[in-house]
């Protein structure tokens, strides 16, 4: 279970939105809706973008459902500074990862005693964490890699953010810092390594 104190009793935005690719956004949309989320925007066509469609699952998370123009990016190893992976954070995480199940034909497997991972073709894309029940509302979170994270929380903070967890308290492995942005956004800076991520596999 993680839990962070927040500011102000709960997070508010600005958030960091994700994009999960689908085949046919409207189809998609359509299946958000019979699993009990929402369509909040869309589905529209973005110039340069693609079809996409704003949506929530049940628990109030947002993200984007795309399809690109051009087709999605490959999945090479990132670079220092590129998006390294997304988690949402549920205190529903059963519900949660039965969506998102249903909506992207994803498999799970679980990681220690509750954290999980959405897999597709054997891949990972994304992990389910749970977070305190009733505390804090279900959102993505978003991570970037970095050389070495706790080099950087001086910086952080140095721009008006907030480090809410450093590299070496629990539940992080030494590896991740827990920080918002000078918005307050959530966002997590990791180190990794794809070796690492083949044994963890």
């Amino acid at each position: 279970m993680l839990e962070v104190e927040p500011k102000t009793g709960e997070y508010a935005e600005p958030l960091w939105l994700g994009s999960l690719s689908v085949v046919d956004v409207d189809k998609a949309a359509g299946k958000v809706k019979e699993q009990g989320g929402k369509v909040l925007k869309g589905p529209d066509d973005m110039q340069n973008r693609g079809r996409g469609v704003l949506v929530s699952d049940p628990q109030g998370a947002q993200l984007v459902l795309l399809r690109a123009t051009g087709g999605d990016p490959l999945d090479d190893e990132p670079e220092m500074g590129d998006w390294v992976w997304n988690e949402i954070w549920s205190n529903q995480p059963q519900e949660t990862s039965r969506f998102y199940q249903a909506l992207g034909g994803y498999e799970v497997i679980k990681i220690g005693e509750d954290y999980e991972i959405l897999l597709n073709d054997g891949s990972w894309h994304a992990g389910i964490r749970p977070v305190v029940e009733d505390r804090y509302r279900t959102r993505w979170v978003p991570a970037v890699r970095v050389i070495e994270p706790e080099a950087m929380l001086d910086k952080v903070e140095a721009l008006g953010g907030v480090v809410w967890l450093r590299p070496d308290e629990s539940p992080s492995n030494g590896d991740t810092a827990l920080i918002s942005d000078s918005d307050g956004a959530l966002l997590m800076i990791q180190r990794w390594s794809s070796e690492r991520m083949e044994e963890a596999q």
